[in-house]
């Protein structure tokens, strides 16, 4: 837990957080983009190429789920654990809604942009509440005395 004397090097922790997430995530997404051809080719599934876009969408959803845990984890290692749980059950509620709309457009693309929706509003509002709640000393009853 982060503490009221560990402010700024919490801070300066999630940044280094934030920017080796995205180097990871955008380290991922190129290799992911570059290889779907070859990997597809490798299991005979030429018609691969026909849902490329699902992938493509299921991939997006993807980085925006794992940028999602940086705040995440802002919040849980500051003690509020809370928003957390209520931000994933109002996200879970939120997939469903979008995926029964949208399944009367297309069948095929409901659930990934559902998945996009459901983690695009995720990580706003983990990002929002990250922001707006006050830094707490959580760690004060907790520390062991050796």
């Amino acid at each position: 837990h982060a503490g009221n004397s560990d402010n700024k090097s919490f801070s300066l922790l999630m940044k280094k957080m934030l920017r080796q997430t995205i180097y990871f995530a955008g380290l991922f997404i190129l290799s992911a983009i570059y290889l779907i051809d070859f990997i597809l080719m490798l299991v005979n599934r030429f018609d691969g190429n026909t849902y490329i876009y699902v992938f493509y969408f299921l991939l997006f959803s993807t980085i925006l789920q794992i940028l999602s845990y940086i705040p995440h984890y802002g919040l849980y290692a500051r003690g509020f654990d809370k928003p957390i749980i209520f931000i994933n059950i109002g996200g879970f509620f939120i997939f469903l809604i979008v995926a029964f709309a949208f399944l009367n457009v297309s069948e095929t693309y409901a659930i990934p942009i559902s998945l996009c929706i459901t983690y695009s509003f995720i990580l706003l509002a983990k990002t929002f509440f990250y922001y707006s709640l006050p830094m707490k000393n959580t760690c004060k009853d907790s520390m062991v005395k050796v």
